[in-house]
């Protein structure tokens, strides 16, 4: 039985469909005008030099405090375990309303926009320009429970810290006087 090789154009068209499927989604968007590529965050990060100057999509939610400044707001957009700073129109920053921390969780959204690996403007930082901003969810309150068992053992080292400050200090004082 003789095994028929497959032919040069079909070996080539087969090294194109692996090296286009190896390319971010960035590359496909760019043969639409305005088109943005859907992008993570650790992404942005560890692949900068690949997506300077593209138009990009993320999604995350917005932590931190709001930064106003002379060209717009500053906020910082968290995915995946790592964060980027935005920057937002005055009025795209308005529909924020609420910012991630210990207590809350953030807003989440999607930003569109221009990402720079060292932006020329900001003193060469990593950033995303945005141009459209969408609101996904409304952030919220986050409750954490107290632990009753975290505070008697809060007050427990307090009393015991105490008690040996105590009697170091008596210690000093009898060597003092003897």
């Amino acid at each position: 039985m003789k095994i028929q090789l497959p032919r040069r154009g079909v070996i080539i068209m087969v090294i194109l469909i692996s090296l286009l499927a190896e390319l971010s989604p960035i590359a496909a968007a760019e043969g639409v005008a305005g088109a943005y590529g859907k992008a993570s965050i650790p992404d942005l990060i560890e692949k900068a030099s690949m997506y300077e100057g593209k138009r990009i999509e993320i999604e995350g939610e917005v932590i931190g405090d709001k930064m106003a400044r002379s060209d717009g707001v500053w906020v910082a957009v968290l995915a995946d375990g790592a964060a980027i700073g935005v920057l937002l129109s005055p009025n795209d920053a308005s529909s924020i309303a609420l910012l991630g921390s210990y207590a809350r969780i953030g807003d989440r959204v999607r930003i569109q926009g221009i990402f720079h690996r060292a932006c020329p403007d900001h003193g060469g930082d990593l950033d995303v320009h945005a141009e459209h901003v969408s609101k996904l969810a409304e952030g919220h309150a986050t409750p954490h429970a107290i632990v009753p068992a975290r505070v008697s053992w809060g007050f427990a080292l307090c009393l015991s810290g105490t008690t040996l400050a105590a009697l170091w200090r008596l210690r000093e004082r009898r060597r003092k006087t003897s």
